[in-house]
């Protein structure tokens, strides 16, 4: 676990995620298929 937490690729400030899941959660989906 050591060795995968000093990959520079686990920095979340120089290599954010793509997405926020607060965003997610909170504002809300939009509809990509209508049935």
């Amino acid at each position: 676990m050591e060795k995968v937490m000093k990959d520079s690729r686990m920095n979340k400030k120089s290599n954010p995620m793509p997405f926020d899941g607060s965003r997610m959660i909170f504002g809300s989906f939009q509809i990509v298929v209508d049935e």
